[in-house]
Order: C-alpha cells, then structure tokens, then sequence
C-alpha cells in the first residue's frame, strides 16, 4: 500500500487536519514542466484516474515551485497535506449556486498577538472523480492577483499600511459571545474595501463566500445566484476591476484536477455542486511561519497598489 492510499482510506474524508499523517514536500520529486502554475498561480491537468494520483500530482507540481520563482520557495519543502475531504459537505454550501471571490480559510496578514498563528493552506487542488458517471454543472472561478489592473492612486507602500490598519481593527472573526480578529481576511472585496479605505465591508467579519454578497429581496435559487453576481461585479467595477477581462472558469469534468494558488490567486464557483461531488486536497502548514505572513501581505499589496 502507497503512502497515499493509506492518507486516503485511513484518515481523509473527514474533516480533519491531516498534518500529523501527511508526508513534506520534501519527500517528493517536482515536475519540470508546470512552468504555468508558477507563473500563474493555477493549472488544470486532465487524465487523472485516482484520488490518489491526484494526490501526488499535487505534491509533485507544488515541488516545483521550490525553485525560486514565487515568494514563498523557500518554504516549499515543509508544506504538506493538510486536509482531503469529498466536498461539499455543509448544507449551506450545497444548496448554494454562487460563491464570492475568497482565499481559503482566510490569507494570514498581520501575526497574532498570542503567538499562535494556526494553520493555513497554500494551494487547494480540485479533482473531479474519473469515474463520476455525471458532468459537473459549476464553475470554478479563478482570478491571478498578478492580472488585476493597479488601484488608481495608491502605492503599494499605502496599500501595504492600509491593509494592515484594516485588519487590526476588522480582521475576519465573530462578535459573540465576545468580538475574535482572526488577523486574516478571506472575501477578497473586504481586500479592496482595505485598499480603498471606504469601510464599505468593514463590520462584515463574520459572513462566509456563499452570503457575503446577499441582495435583500427574497429571491428563488437561479435569480438568487444571479443577483449576487451582479453585486459582486458591480462592487470589482467600482473599484477599476473588470472581473470579465481577468477571471477564468473551470467546469471540471471526470479525471481532471485543478491546482489553485491560495496566496497569488482567489477563487470562487458559479453553479451548484452536488454533495461531496469533487475531492478536495488541501496543502499548508500546521502553523503559519510568522515571517512569510510579513511577506505575503507584501506581495499581495505589490499586486494592488502601483
């Protein structure tokens, strides 16, 4: 039995961490020619037959990376298998058609006053099962911060400071039964909202991809996703992003995986997906180096602000 077999039918599946199982990055070989994925931040890859291969495929691509051509290659080799799990799994995510524009798990900005910086995910990696019988109806979304136009007016070193007073004060959390800052932001509107510094989203911690943006009018599912799109892109409008120049779509079809950056890329879905339709492999850290979340902020106000 592989290694990656064992993950799979031992431990993965349910909603648990995996980094106490789970082999480095550092144990595997890269592949040379995923040169897309390091310019990109995203890859789709068809003709997997297996989770498992899909699994090491992942490993592999993201080994690639270590060779100094994105801003966190000196860390490559300690990321390892964080999470596996058939997704969706919460009803709430099953019966939704839209998910806004978002990093996983929220991206890591500013370090923690406690010390402890918890876990976080570098890159997820989709597959859609070779042998599901039925197409896939949703659309990934992706969007390459490298490919969003400059915000008008800001320097990256103003961006910088204004993410950072941003989250200070309204990181993601929750406000009951007393106020949390995570110290992290996930929608990536709350992003520009920091960039901007119009607090438009500023008390909207607590709100998830699927309901961040919500029209207040009852509304049937169909008409619902709609509506929430043309939130979404109205706000990226506003703001000098035109998300139909920049954004690409996957609708993942059996023995495809798909490889997206958490740190250079944010993502989100159009259409429903049935329960636990697609795989959903998770890399990271156990806990955030405290000097790549400085270099991550960095990066991400070097895309947004000239």
């Amino acid at each position: 039995m592989t290694l990656s077999t064992q993950i799979l039918l031992e431990h993965a599946n349910k909603q648990q961490r995996l980094c106490d199982y789970s082999p480095l990055v550092a144990e595997f070989e890269g592949l040379d020619d995923y040169t897309a994925f390091q310019k990109d931040g995203y890859v789709l890859i068809p003709g997997i037959c297996s989770p498992e291969q899909a699994l090491i495929t992942s490993y592999r691509i993201i080994k690639s990376l270590e060779n100094g051509k994105v801003f966190y290659s000196d860390y490559v080799n300690t990321v390892q298998l964080s999470k596996a799990d058939q997704i969706p799994v919460c009803e709430s995510f099953i019966g939704t058609g839209f998910q806004a524009l978002h990093f996983d798990y929220g991206l890591p900005l500013l370090e923690m006053e406690d010390g402890e910086q918890g876990a976080f995910d570098m890159v997820v990696a989709l597959y859609y099962p070779y042998e599901s019988g039925e197409l896939s109806k949703a659309q990934t979304r992706v969007v390459s911060l490298q490919e969003i136009p400059k915000l008008k007016g800001i320097s990256k070193e103003s961006t910088d400071a204004r993410i950072q007073n941003y989250v200070k004060r309204f990181g993601d959390g929750w406000t009951f039964p007393e106020r949390y800052n995570s110290r992290r932001l996930s929608i990536f509107a709350r992003v520009i909202d920091a960039c901007l510094a119009t607090g438009k989203f500023s008390e909207k911690i607590e709100e998830h991809s699927q309901n961040f943006f919500m029209p207040s009018a009852a509304l049937d599912e169909s008409e619902l996703a709609k509506q929430q799109i043309a939130e979404e892109t109205e706000y990226f409008a506003s703001a000098g992003i035109d998300l139909k120049k920049i954004e690409k779509s996957f609708c993942l079809q059996p023995g495809q995986l798909l490889l997206i950056d958490n740190t250079r890329c944010v993502h989100g879905r159009i259409g429903n997906r049935k329960a636990k339709e697609v795989w959903q492999f998770l890399f990271g850290f156990k806990e955030m180096p405290i000097d790549l979340i400085g270099k991550t902020r960095k990066y991400l106000a070097g895309c947004l602000g000239k």
